[in-house]
């Protein structure tokens, strides 16, 4: 299945940026459906896309207007989705806030599930109001008094997790398990995920798993920790029993699922004020997996050949593929909570952000022992078109949406941004160029942190295919995306633009041009396409002229300061500015040439 962009519908759509500040208060069914809810905390920012990652957070975080901030519900199904701190435009993902990274290992500590409002007991001498989880003066959150967090106190450091992040990230990493946990009693659910009579302990001590068919391989550490670990076990149990107990919406209250004797995780997120240090992990970017164990992996009805192979006339199962809605050019599709999907549509698929792991399970595969052969091949359905897709329980009844399902599987894109964003921040800290921008797509949808990126097409004019340089992950058409700066310097204005390299891909040069403020956003859209072209080699000046618009341009050979074999180092930011102060004196040159000829 081929990844897509979403658009939240329930989002607001007024043009400007919404972040998400708390997720908490689950509901169960939603509006009539089967599917539980949650609540979104978003928030306005009074800022511009372009200038995102320069906001100052501490009066954010402090001290928001309350009236302006939206709560609003959806499916349980989005949780993969919702990730505290990602900034939405007209119901599109397209950035995070500015957060600190961070990278902890504590070995001496003491785990406790806490409510915000709980007072912890190490209070700093100069306090002199109630020392809790989040204090109010540090991070607003109105209308969530009764959320909780895992709070881990060491005696150098408090690190504060809101308990949705542990449970998107540790139990519900995508929307079939995010929906089995909330909506009914695991002991129950957990079949929709796993065969429970095919999963147990084996004699040699093996972990086996039986998945289910729409449930992926990398998931299988996950489920079978929460179904086979007594402490993850416990741990899934209590979610769906914290929603029964409750009088109104319940507070999600997890712990981590896993005894841990060294915690080592790396988080983004705000450092507190407090004694000791105290930080608020907004986000968990990774994590070592406790126990180094081995676990055997199989799947009912999946299509692999068997040992003993059977030819059959039998028709064969899951042989027809339903109806998606179609996306728009942009590759959006409208994503809803409004009604649960059609079981007979095809199945569209989203990608989140999600943890690195480290030390995880070994998955062994377990050998099918008998497969069958069919005659009918896959057919597909297409009497009906799907208006849009919902992540919510699919049913047999009337629907205009598709199943759509949000699955922890999106890795921060190439490095190479954020290194050429500490490059231009150094610069001005240097004083070398006067100031930088990002320049945000006039629709954009991609994003690295704080850094808006602009998408490649994914057809060129002329081209009767799809380009495959477009994509950055051909088997889950991921688009590739570029870094588009404005840099001011000598009054000019140069642009710096970086093409998005894979993680075991080589590099390309990257283009630091100048173009008539008029039509800026025009030369960027050609100068992309000719990249998509050509697969990211540029060509010579006169074309970058003639072709794409630009008054100048000059492509830049990378090269490291620092760079060894245990260090990255950085970008060589004096090359940089030499070559951007050419650009610029290029430009300077060639406009006065064309107001001497006229």
């Amino acid at each position: 299945m081929a990844a897509a962009v979403d658009r939240i519908e329930e989002f607001p759509k007024d043009g400007h940026l919404w972040w998400i500040r708390w997720v908490d208060h689950y509901y169960i069914p939603h509006k009539g459906t089967a599917t539980a809810s949650v609540e979104v905390l978003l928030e306005p920012l009074s800022t511009s896309l372009a200038q995102l990652r320069d906001i100052d957070l501490k009066p954010v975080l402090k001290d928001p207007d309350n009236s302006k901030q939206k709560t609003i519900r959806v499916f349980s199904g989005y949780l993969p989705r919702l990730v505290i701190g990602t900034v939405f435009q007209d119901g599109v993902e397209v950035g995070t806030i500015p957060l600190t990274n961070e990278h902890f290992e504590i070995q001496d500590f003491k785990i406790l599930v806490m409510s915000v409002k709980d007072e912890i007991q190490s209070k700093p001498e100069w306090w002199t109001y109630p020392y809790r989880v989040i204090n109010r003066g540090d991070y607003q959150l109105q209308g969530f008094p009764n959320s909780n967090a895992v709070v881990v106190s060491s005696s150098s450091e408090v690190l504060v997790i809101p308990c949705h992040e542990i449970f998107r990230t540790m139990y519900a990493p995508h929307s079939a398990i995010a929906r089995a946990l909330t909506s009914g009693p695991w002991e129950q659910t957990v079949s929709e995920l796993l065969d429970p009579d095919e999963t147990g302990v084996r004699q040699d001590g093996v972990w086996q798993i039986s998945l289910r068919r729409d449930i992926k391989n990398h998931y299988a550490k996950i489920l079978t920790n929460l179904w086979l670990s007594e402490v993850g076990k416990a741990a899934a149990n209590s979610v769906y029993t914290a929603s029964l107990s409750s009088k109104g919406p319940s507070n999600i209250a997890v712990p981590f699922p896993f005894l841990l004797t060294t915690l080592k995780i790396k988080v983004k997120g705000i450092w507190l004020d407090g004694s000791p240090a105290k930080f608020l992990a907004l986000q968990i970017t990774g994590m070592e997996w406790p126990d180094k164990v081995e676990i055997a992996y199989k799947r009912k009805n999946s299509a692999d050949k068997g040992l003993i192979q059977t030819q059959t006339d039998a028709p064969k199962p899951y042989s027809s593929s339903g109806a998606k809605p179609t996306a728009d050019e942009e590759g959006i599709i409208d994503a809803n909570s409004a009604e649960d999907p059609s079981a007979a549509s095809g199945a569209t698929e989203f990608h989140a952000p999600s943890v690195e792991w480290t030390n995880e399970p070994e998955l062994v595969k377990v050998q099918k022992m008998e497969s069958f052969e069919y005659a009918d091949g896959l057919t597909r359905n297409n009497e009906e078109s799907m208006q849009g897709v919902s992540p919510g329980e699919e049913w047999y009844g009337e629907s205009n949406s598709g199943s759509a399902s949000y699955s922890a599987e999106r890795r921060d894109p190439s490095k190479r941004f954020t290194e050429v964003a500490h490059m231009l921040d150094k610069l001005c800290s240097l004083s070398a160029i006067k100031s930088w921008s990002v320049v945000p797509h006039p629709k954009p949808f991609l994003s690295v942190g704080s850094l808006s990126v602009w998408h490649f097409p994914k057809t060129i004019f002329g081209i009767n295919k799809t380009v495959g340089f477009s994509y950055i992950d051909r088997t889950t058409y991921r688009r590739r995306g570029a870094l588009v700066c404005e840099i001011q310097i000598y009054n000019q204005c140069v642009y710096w633009l970086e093409i998005e390299v894979s993680p075991n891909g080589g590099g390309f040069r990257s283009l630091i041009f100048s173009a008539p403020t008029d039509i800026r956003n025009d030369v960027i859209f050609r100068l992309i396409r000719m990249a998509a072209h050509s697969k990211g080699i540029w060509p010579d000046i006169d074309e970058l002229i003639l072709d794409a618009g630009t008054v100048w341009a000059e492509p830049w050979q990378h090269s490291y300061i620092g760079r060894t074999a245990y260090s990255d180092g950085r970008l060589n930011e004096l090359r940089a500015f030499q070559a951007i102060a050419r650009v610029a004196n290029k430009t300077i040159k060639q406009e006065s040439n064309r107001s001497t000829s006229r």
